[in-house]
């Protein structure tokens, strides 16, 4: 029977004295799981296992032609997930500007986020990711400005929700929350995600314009 390593799974097995976890193909080890075995130095065996174990599975964006420029940014303590979004991004022909930070030196991360979600706003840049500590920070600045939904996410659902449901032209990410491959899935989940363009839907941006055009 094949096995599934969730998050919880891990730690219960770390917490039990194993240091490795032993998989064959077949066996899933979910993103959040790989993140905790990571986290905790744990050794990975592999018996035939297939490339998935290692990083999500997601078939379609594959197949999708990502013909758009991504505006990403981050602040120092968002500044290694950053690069590595950048170089995981590339791989797809992603186009990206990459608006700072360029090292690890403490900046603040509002500079930043301003700029990126300008370049959204001013269309040179079809959507923004902007990474710090939790996301939650660069998304109340790039709420800000008119015409920019940013949402943090944190999970594939959370993801979705805010492509389908209000149409997010950014995404915000926590570089201390989520582990490297939770980032991956997220990013997957929210790029491959189309705006539903149902009547709901467009309710909701309809309020969002109408508060943002009142200036409360």
């Amino acid at each position: 029977m094949n096995k599934l390593f969730t998050e919880a799974e891990v730690l219960s097995l770390f917490e039990s004295g194993v240091k490795s976890i032993s998989v064959h193909k077949g066996d899933i080890i979910t993103p959040l799981g790989f993140d905790k075995i990571k986290s905790l130095g744990m050794d990975i065996i592999n018996n035939e296992i297939s490339a998935s174990v290692n990083q999500p599975k997601i078939t379609a964006t594959k197949e999708k032609d990502f013909s758009i420029t991504i505006a990403i940014c981050s602040d120092s303590d968002g500044f290694k997930i950053k690069q590595m979004l950048i170089n995981y991004l590339k791989k797809k022909k992603i186009n990206i500007n990459d608006v700072g930070t360029y090292n690890e030196e403490p900046a603040d991360y509002s500079d930043f986020a301003i700029s990126a979600a300008l370049k959204v706003k001013e269309k040179t840049a079809d959507y923004g990711i902007l990474i710090d500590a939790t996301g939650v920070s660069s998304a109340i600045i790039a709420n800000k400005i008119k015409g920019i939904r940013a949402a943090a996410c944190y999970d594939i659902f959370s993801a979705k929700n805010a492509r389908t449901d209000l149409d997010a032209n950014i995404l915000t990410l926590g570089a201390k929350t989520l582990g490297e491959e939770t980032i991956k899935l997220i990013v997957e989940t929210w790029l491959d995600t189309e705006f539903s363009n149902i009547k709901s839907g467009h309710t909701h941006i309809d309020k969002i314009t109408a508060i943002e055009n009142k200036a409360l």
